[in-house]
């Protein structure tokens, strides 16, 4: 797994209309895997791939319920 680069506006990559993932294949797994570990270290609990440069319909999310 590797850390990725978060964009920030004006970037226009985030307002771009991103493209539905058909199917899940061993390139968008990693690049999932990816996006978990960049959240991980960026101390978030969600994450869209247009925010790590690609434009595809992919968000990463952590839940924990009851958690204090």
């Amino acid at each position: 797994m590797a850390l990725r680069q978060i964009l920030i506006e004006p970037n226009e990559i985030l307002r771009k209309k991103s493209l539905i993932v058909e199917k899940v294949d061993s390139d968008l797994q990693k690049l999932m895997d990816d996006m978990i570990e960049t959240m991980h270290h960026e101390g978030g609990v969600g994450l869209a791939a247009p925010q790590v440069n690609r434009s595809v319909q992919i968000v990463v999310l952590e839940y924990a319920e009851n958690e204090r």
